[in-house]
């Protein structure tokens, strides 16, 4: 699952010390904040988190400290690929995030429960992300393997044949990815119609020997 990461961290920790100058951080929370940001610009994300990490030690913060502190520690902890981190800081800054960044923060979310292998929590967190509006390319194919993982190969189906749909009526080409799981997801379900129509857009969009071959045995048989 390592090639369907997106690192967002840099995204998600700018202007988070802009954000703790305008909420009167103090000045003990805020340098450590201000080197974890710089270190995270330099790609030093494990001196990052660090930093972060000393921040998060200082005696009696307040709820705006706590929730700039969790920003930057998710931030450094993806780039680390300290996945038990990321997930506490994102979980913690999530309800009290707005717009784009829920749907940033929630992804993460899901890649970091998916890198556990803990398919449940990954499902439900995509489930989050989508119903805060994120919708990228890799968010649909961590969804697509945790629907594969689950066996759920009815769903696959519908999930395939709605994108293939909304492709074709945007008059775009459908995604590659996208047929071929709705042609496995069909002939696991015994779909012939569906899977022969679907080798058939195969061989239409993407002319490869290897869906001429399977087009031509579906027709045989």
């Amino acid at each position: 699952m390592k090639s369907l990461r997106v690192l967002t961290a840099l995204l998600l920790a700018a202007g988070v010390i802009g954000a703790a100058q305008a909420q009167g951080i103090r000045p003990e929370v805020g340098k450590p904040l201000q080197a974890a940001s710089d270190l995270l610009k330099a790609g030093k994300a494990r001196e990052a988190l660090a930093e972060a990490r000393k921040a998060d030690a200082v005696p009696g913060k307040t709820a705006a400290e706590q929730l700039v502190i969790d920003r930057m520690k998710g931030a450094a902890a993806q780039r680390v690929g300290d996945t038990a981190t990321t997930i506490a800081a994102f979980e913690s800054v999530y309800e009290k995030a707005g717009g784009a960044e829920k749907a940033q923060m929630a992804e993460q979310v899901a890649f970091a429960y998916s890198q556990q292998k803990n398919n449940a929590k990954a499902s439900e967190w995509v489930a989050k992300a989508r119903a805060a509006g994120a919708n990228s390319a890799s968010l649909n194919q961590l969804a697509a393997f945790l629907q594969g993982a689950s066996g759920d190969y009815s769903q696959i189906q519908r999930d395939a044949q709605a994108a293939v749909a909304a492709a074709e009526k945007d008059g775009r080409r459908p995604g590659e990815d996208d047929l071929l799981r709705l042609a496995d997801a069909a002939r696991r379900t015994n779909n012939n119609a569906v899977y022969s129509n679907t080798l058939e857009k195969l061989v239409i969009y993407y002319p490869k020997k290897d869906y001429w071959s399977a087009h031509l045995a579906s027709i045989q048989r």
